[in-house]
């Protein structure tokens, strides 16, 4: 700055312009370094590439449609501007449309206040309803397996007995992909330097597949890609892979895989990618082949019975120690409960982070606001010379900077709801649900502490201006 400030005309000095502006390749290295920062800080936080490159992504479209909506907001205001406007908001206007970027940069600071504060109360809301209440699903109210062979029998009679009804029953068959289509499988290996996708695929593969068959789907799944089991003599045999697991694996339609189902090789085509709602707690598999391949393989059993009015689950599982002490039950009621105990703790701590990035933005929003006003200076005493008194300046503040960030909170909210309704759609597969309280309480926090700020900054502003505009006349 020094350089720069020697390096100008007298004259220039003289009449108070400020030193000319940075080059643009300073500009863009500068723009670059923040964005190889927060590349690196992101991808430290979550040892993710995929994370790192959506999350960041996100946030940077988030700004880009917060700008764009800023700047459509102010075209509209340029087209609909009336010229019987009151003199408060003829000059509030004027002040938008003369410093467009200053008016741009406070409502997207203050959208992103409110995008970050809510968008995290929604999506614990959308979690905890889905888990708790699925649409269209009808819960099982106990889950078993390592059900053996023989005991098949007797414990649907002792179920029948209590008048409690299997809704479902699945075999269950461990088992090892050692080929796919001639290929010997590779297994992965795990170092302190994997990232998240790494490590998820390395279990994916050094796990071992637990196999199932059935003659139909089940009501929680259904057929995207491919088609559904149709020549039962075909050779090999026919499998049906669940998406997710298709996609992690890298296996797609027609794959011939080999199985080592305990010691004998079985050989099977993917027919079909299927979608599984796994919140019905229903027995599903990654894997399932046609019947008639591996029936006659050891396995255990997994069932699923419904609600009695008759017994309580608690009840059952007490039978079921007394007589099957092998058999594990799982309440699904009471699991549910943990889990979502367990979610609203996780949450506190993200609600924590949501109201430091609140007070974050807040922050940068006042910082803004003090230079813009203090930039202003010069506006406000030429007002004030012209016979405005202070709390007509006071106003005109108001109107002009409050009513931004009253703007930008609205349109971080808006945008908060369709956040949450992308990512409970497109990433969690859920219905969005939205916690309407939390988004009240936000807007309005955001707004009072944006207005409050406003208001110590305007008075603070108003004793410098009257103390420079005596000064000057004298």
């Amino acid at each position: 700055n020094v350089i720069r400030t020697a390096r100008m005309p007298a004259l220039d000095l003289v009449a108070q312009n400020n030193p000319p502006a940075r080059s643009w390749r300073l500009w863009l290295l500068l723009i670059l370094a923040v964005v190889a920062l927060a590349v690196a800080l992101t991808f430290l936080q979550a040892r993710s590439w995929v994370v790192t490159y959506s999350f960041l992504g996100a946030l940077a479209g988030s700004v880009v449609i917060l700008v764009t909506l800023a700047l459509l907001s102010l075209a509209v205001v340029r087209v609909k501007r009336h010229p019987r406007l009151s003199w408060l908001w003829h000059t509030v206007t004027a002040l938008w449309l003369r410093r467009p970027a200053v008016a741009v940069l406070l409502v997207t600071v203050s959208a992103m206040c409110g995008l970050l504060s809510q968008l995290i109360p929604h999506l614990e809301k959308t979690l905890v309803g889905e888990l708790r209440s699925p649409p269209e699903t009808q819960r099982p109210g106990l889950f078993m397996f390592d059900v053996q062979d023989e005991q098949l029998g007797p414990l649907t009679a002792l179920l029948a007995q209590h008048q409690v009804e299997v809704s479902q029953q699945s075999p269950f068959i461990r088992a090892r992909l050692i080929k796919v289509n001639g290929t010997e499988y590779e297994r992965s290996e795990v170092t302190s330097y994997s990232t998240r996708e790494e490590e998820g695929e390395a279990r994916m593969r050094n796990r071992g597949v637990n196999l199932s068959f059935r003659e139909q789907l089940g009501p929680a799944e259904k057929v995207v890609a491919g088609k559904a089991f149709q020549d039962l003599t075909v050779s090999p045999a026919e499998v049906s892979v669940e998406e997710s697991y298709a996609d992690r694996m890298h296996l797609k339609i027609g794959d011939q895989l080999l199985f080592d189902v305990q010691g004998v090789e079985v050989g099977a085509q993917v027919a079909n990618l299927r979608q599984v709602n796994w919140d019905s707690f229903e027995p599903n598999f990654f894997m399932q082949l046609r019947p008639g391949v591996i029936d006659g393989a050891p396995k255990t059993w997994v069932l699923t019975v419904k609600r009695s009015p008759a017994i309580t689950p608690q009840k059952i599982q007490q039978l079921l120690a007394r007589d099957f002490t092998n058999v594990t039950s799982i309440n699904i009621e009471e699991a549910i409960d943990s889990v979502s105990t367990l979610l609203g703790k996780l949450s506190a701590g993200l609600v924590i982070a949501s109201r430091l990035s609140l007070a974050l933005g807040i922050f940068v929003f006042i910082m803004i606001l003090m230079f813009q006003l203090l930039s202003s200076e010069r506006d406000w005493i030429q007002l004030h010379r012209q016979g405005l008194r202070s709390r007509d300046i006071l106003a005109l503040q108001l109107a002009a900077y409050g009513s931004l960030s009253v703007w930008g909170a609205i349109l971080g909210s808006g945008l908060s709801l369709l956040v949450c309704w992308v990512l409970a759609t497109w990433t969690f597969k859920a219905r969005a649900q939205f916690d309407w309280t939390s988004l009240v309480q936000s807007l309005a926090l955001t707004c009072l502490l944006s207005v409050s700020a406003l208001v110590v900054l305007s008075l603070r502003q108003f004793k410098q201006t009257r103390f420079r505009s005596r000064f000057d006349s004298l």
